[in-house]
């Protein structure tokens, strides 16, 4: 329900909302603020009560661990080892290539954030709003943005910064879903304490990093029972380890686009003549180039069937949690199962889980106390369930990808609505941009696309306000017969 109270707009000035305050958009703002170049104000909109943590760096324990080495890991793409450098003057004795605590970078994030704010001085307007948006529409002069206080915020753009959407349930755990015995997430750390004291037998849907996460997390709770974890392929993330992707810039940049089967192939050659991290990691650069020149098909076959092997190998362990995670398999306290969950049923105080794996014949039958959902977040935002992301598609400012990852945007990361048309007042970073650029989620790409929307809206917006156009719109080049729809 919208009620009367309404931030407005003063005279020149602009003003920016940024829906979503982890990584993502803790990072927007510290962009906007450093580029701004004439008066402008900013709204956040997150619940949690820190900014720049989000669910990946909110964790409380020093256990888990950044997947990337913190000489790698910056807010700002000019400064590739700040985070390192910050480490180092607040007395942590770290090396360049040491995987960090998260929560060190969330305090790293949030300090950044606000000590940019802080030398914006007068010209940058920060205000926090702890709350959800519910709604966000068009006035004629911009857009009003509605929080779940029902407070209607006048601003000229929003930035959608809203990280990954609900954890993905499969089709045999939806008809338990709601059971007390079912966590829906292990960063939930009351509910992994609970099966920690309480549990015998654990399930975890999933085998990728967060199935990792929550193994090490439930052994180190003192959990002394026993974990099978189980997905479609059965595979495990790999380990970090030495490489030197700069000894193949000229094959990645040499490169053919537009063929799957070609550069399937041309990685594997690479991969064996000097090691899968190395040919993995020179791709890095070209990643989102060599993505958008696949045809729909072509994208959808390798996420349905490529997209498990790329994954692993991309995003990898550290030696530490892989170490770890190693003692509880050969220790039997970890089972890692190629199947899928058949189905589930809830019983007095346990779940029987059917189990089908690849040849066997018959399913295996696990009583389990508990089962914890690692299987990653839902790709699609039709199907999040988000008021916000509904009425932006309903209205046409918004539309889903054809490949479902995400919604439509330019290469600059405006909104494509309806009829191809593009919003000049609505953008995304991270994940909602991930159909077209399919890497969109970590923190080297996410800082990039922070700095560059920084740049973009502050120019954009700079200046007097007649001169500013409440929402244009122009059609997106596009091949709409074999290539990606965006």
């Amino acid at each position: 329900m919208i009620v009367s109270s309404t931030r407005r707009r003063a005279g020149n000035e602009t003003w920016i909302a940024v829906i979503g305050g982890g990584f993502s958009g803790a990072s927007v703002v510290y962009h906007l603020a450093r580029a701004a170049t004439s008066r402008l104000n900013i709204v956040l909109f997150e619940p949690r009560a820190r900014v720049g943590y989000g669910v990946a760096y909110s964790t409380p324990g020093e256990h888990l661990l950044l997947n990337v080495p913190a000489c790698r890991m910056s807010l700002d793409p000019g400064r590739p080892t700040d985070f390192l450098d910050w480490c180092l003057t607040r007395g942590h004795q770290v090396e360049a290539a040491a995987f960090l605590p998260r929560s060190w970078f969330g305090d790293y994030t949030e300090v950044r954030m606000t000590d940019q704010i802080t030398a914006a001085g007068a010209q940058v307007s920060f205000r926090r709003v702890r709350g959800r948006v519910e709604w966000i529409d068009e006035d004629g002069e911009g857009l009003r943005v509605v929080d779940t206080g029902g407070e209607v915020h006048r601003v000229d753009h929003a930035v959608l910064a809203l990280g990954h959407g609900p954890t993905r349930v499969p089709d045999a755990i939806e008809p338990v879903i709601d059971a007390p015995m079912v966590l829906h997430s292990p960063w939930d750390e009351e509910g992994m304490v609970q099966i920690a004291m309480r549990a015998r037998r654990v399930l975890l849907v999933g085998t990728g990093l967060t199935m990792c996460d929550a193994a090490i997390t439930l052994a180190r709770l003192g959990f002394a029972g026993e974990m099978t974890a189980i997905s479609r392929r059965g595979l495990l993330p790999r380990v970090h380890g030495e490489s030197n992707p700069t000894m193949l810039a000229e094959w990645r940049d040499g490169l053919a686009t537009g063929s799957l089967r070609e550069l399937r192939g041309a990685i594997r050659r690479a991969a064996h003549s000097h090691g899968w991290r190395t040919a993995i990691d020179a791709l890095r650069s070209r990643t989102g180039e060599l993505w958008s020149a696949l045809s729909h098909d072509e994208q959808a076959r390798f996420i349905h069937r490529l997209a498990p092997f790329w994954d692993v190998h991309r995003h990898r362990l550290p030696p530490e949690c892989a170490a770890e995670i190693g003692v509880l398999r050969e220790a039997g306290r970890l089972r890692v199962v190629r199947g899928q969950v058949r189905s589930v049923t809830r019983l007095t105080s346990w779940l029987r889980c059917e189990l089908t794996s690849p040849g066997a014949l018959r399913a295996e039958t696990l009583h389990a106390e508990a089962i914890v959902l690692c299987t990653g977040p839902e790709p699609d935002p039709c199907r999040w369930g988000s008021p916000m992301i509904d009425g932006l598609i309903a209205h046409g400012l918004a539309s889903p990808e054809a490949n479902r990852l995400g919604l439509r945007t330019t290469d600059s990361g405006l909104l494509v609505g309806r009829d191809a048309v593009v919003q000049s007042r609505l953008s995304a970073i991270g994940p909602l941009r991930r159909g077209r650029l399919w890497e969109s989620t970590a923190v080297p790409e996410l800082s990039a696309q922070a700095a560059a929307l920084g740049r973009l809206l502050t120019e954009q917006h700079a200046g007097p306000r007649s001169s500013m156009k409440p929402v244009t719109a122009r059609p997106v080049a596009r091949d709409t017969t074999s290539r990606r729809n965006t």
